[in-house]
């Protein structure tokens, strides 16, 4: 469980831990949507989803108009 890898909680400073068999672009995604200040998200600021959608882990995808 979560509190068990992390008993004294999560804080900003809380370490992700990326298994090194992620990809660079899944690394930058992840790192950007698990970041502690929700404000600080991707997706959160203007651009909203385009944002997510226009990450390069989803270059690949052709996303619906």
């Amino acid at each position: 469980s979560l509190l068990s890898c992390h008993p004294a909680g999560i804080g900003r400073h809380t370490a992700l831990n990326i298994p090194e068999c992620v990809s660079e672009e899944a690394r930058s995604l992840l790192e950007q949507l698990l970041q502690y200040n929700p404000m600080e998200r991707l997706g959160a600021g203007v651009g909203g989803v385009d944002d997510i959608k226009s990450h390069p882990f989803f270059a690949s995808v052709d996303w619906p108009k």
